[in-house]
C-alpha cells in the first residue's frame, strides 16, 4: 500500500531512526488488520470496525511504545523506544491521514467492492455503396 511509503518518508522527514520507523510501521499494520475485525460496540452485528475503536488500539500500542510507558510502569510497557515528541508528530501525520480519510481507507481495503460486467452484442450494419456517380445528372 503506498501509505507505508508516505508513512515512511515522513518518519525519515522527522529523522526516526530505522527501528522506530518499523515501530510505527507495525502499529499503522496493526491498525490496518484491525480494520478488517467486526466492531464490538456497533448495534449492528458484522459491521466493520469502527475509526474511534481503531484509534483506542493505536492509543493502546503508540502508549506501549512511547517513553512514557516506561516511566508509568504499564504492565503491557514496550522497550519506550519512541520519545513524546515522536509519539505527538506520528499522531498528528496519521491523525490527518489514515484517521482523517479512515471511512475511504475501509472502503477500499476492506468492504470488497462490487465488480460488475457488462457484455452486450451489437449488429453493426455495413455500409451501403455509393451510387453510380456516371449516372449523376450534370
Amino acid at each position: 500500500c503506498g501509505f507505508f511509503a508516505e508513512l515512511l518518508d515522513f518518519a525519515e522527514s522527522i529523522c526516526l531512526t530505522a527501528r522506530k520507523a518499523v515501530i510505527a510501521a507495525n502499529i499503522v499494520n496493526v491498525i490496518f488488520n484491525t480494520m478488517h475485525e467486526r466492531s464490538k460496540t456497533t448495534v449492528r452485528t458484522g459491521e466493520p470496525t469502527s475509526v474511534s475503536e481503531c484509534f483506542l488500539e493505536y492509543k493502546r500500542l503508540i502508549l506501549a511504545h512511547s517513553s512514557a510507558a516506561v516511566k508509568s510502569e504499564a504492565p503491557d510497557a514496550a522497550v519506550g523506544s519512541l520519545t513524546v515528541p515522536e509519539v505527538r508528530q506520528l499522531t498528528d501525520f496519521l491523525s490527518g491521514t489514515l484517521f482523517q480519510h479512515f471511512a475511504l481507507y475501509q472502503c477500499v481495503l476492506v468492504c470488497p467492492q462490487e465488480t460488475t460486467t457488462h457484455i452486450l452484442e451489437l449488429e453493426i450494419e455495413h455500409a451501403r455503396s455509393p451510387p453510380n456517380l456516371g449516372s449523376a445528372k450534370k
